[in-house]
């Protein structure tokens, strides 16, 4: 069942006043009368190109025009710098992405039949989390090592979860990782965004791995809750959590406790936030007062400063090539994308277009991934 179809009634009807018929719409848009046709009888769906060019004949906005099946669109779950608010205009954009990501998913690497094992009843309640993190971690690494990138990279492939590495900027853009659920496929496209700060980047890497084991089971308020503490419960687990605290609790001195924190932060690759507040989180438990607060903010900033963003330490040349940036998706991320949007490409004939829609970008950018595709 297709996800949207034409509004044939609207259509009809701005047929009729400007006199056109099937034919007359047929050579105005340099196609055949059967494609038309077929586009009628529901049985085909206009590529966007053509689609935009038959509302502007018919005079008729993209609302007019089709008919979404609202069952099947894709749930989406942006993560943002700071306090920064999720407009109505980042959703609509968000699953414009996943309307063309959905055109890629007969090209991945998946079977068509099986669903992705997913979370039992997902709930905020932090014995749940608890256990639901230490379930994870034990199936990314063996106890003992501080996990690693490619352990959480491993993970995403078994919940039908293609990673989309992008470079989005990290001022002008206040987007940190773009979550997609294909309800109709059971998919998920993840957009990291490369241009975050290295320490922070395995968080948003495992905050998205937590909306992929829970997608359209919790509500988006709950869902952005849930991904934050799993994340958390998966970098720093709460044995780990309750051992740092005791060790600090006999520390009086806050920059001494930081201190502390900074060198637990450059073992694991984990933001000094994320440590301080799983620290926080055990001293509450156990009915004591926070050790660190407010205070390791200032801290973290400085520290983040010494160490920059992941796509600096990926690509060390100022200017990136767009075959650099495919090259990692495939060998560092082990990414189906590009594969999958050059079969695409290959067999529709499409080129910028599906370029920009699926990976949000301008048409120079989409421009330069063409030409590194071909």
């Amino acid at each position: 069942m297709p996800d949207k179809r034409l509004a044939l009634d609207k259509i009809e009807s701005a047929m009729h006043v400007r006199g056109l018929n099937a034919a007359a719409i047929a050579s105005s848009l340099e196609v055949s009368k059967t494609i038309v046709s077929e586009w009628f009888r529901g049985n085909k769906f206009p590529r966007p190109a053509l689609l935009l060019r038959l509302g502007k004949l018919l005079g008729l906005s993209y609302a007019e025009l089709v008919q979404e099946n609202r069952a099947a669109e894709p749930i989406v779950a942006y993560r943002k710098h700071g306090n920064a608010k999720f407009r109505v205009e980042d959703e609509e954009r968000a699953k414009g992405m996943g309307r063309a990501a959905a055109l890629l998913v007969p090209y991945l690497p998946f079977g068509r039949l099986n669903a992705p094992a997913r979370l039992i009843s997902p709930r905020n309640d932090p014995s749940y989390i608890e256990e639901a993190a230490n379930e994870t971690r034990r199936a990314m690494a063996s106890s003992g090592r501080p996990l690693g990138f490619e352990d959480i990279i491993g993970l995403f492939n078994e919940l039908k979860a293609v990673l989309v590495p992008v470079l989005w900027g990290d001022k002008d853009s206040l987007d940190n990782a773009l979550h997609v659920y294909l309800p109709d496929s059971q998919t998920t496209f993840v957009y990291l965004n490369l241009d975050t700060k290295l320490f922070d980047f395995k968080f948003w890497m495992l905050h998205e791995l937590g909306h992929a084991k829970t997608a359209g089971l919790l509500d988006s308020v709950e869902a952005e809750k849930f991904a934050d503490s799993f994340a958390s419960a998966i970098l720093v687990p709460g044995s780990m959590a309750e051992a740092e605290y005791q060790a600090l609790v006999t520390i009086t001195d806050i920059g001494a406790r930081i201190t502390r924190a900074l060198a637990l932060s450059r073992e694991l690759i984990v933001s000094p936030i994320t440590i301080a507040k799983r620290v926080d989180e055990a001293a509450r438990a156990q009915g004591g007062k926070e050790l660190f607060g407010k205070a390791i903010y200032g801290a973290a900033a400085n520290f983040n400063k010494e160490y920059g963003l992941v796509s600096q330490g990926l690509f060390a040349a100022d200017t990136l090539e767009a075959s650099q940036l495919i090259r990692a998706s495939q060998e560092i991320f082990k990414s189906p994308f590009y594969p999958a949007l050059r079969g695409y490409i290959s067999e529709h004939g499409e080129s910028e277009g599906i370029i920009t829609a699926s990976l949000g970008v301008g048409p120079a950018d989409a421009k330069a991934i063409l030409g590194a595709l071909a």
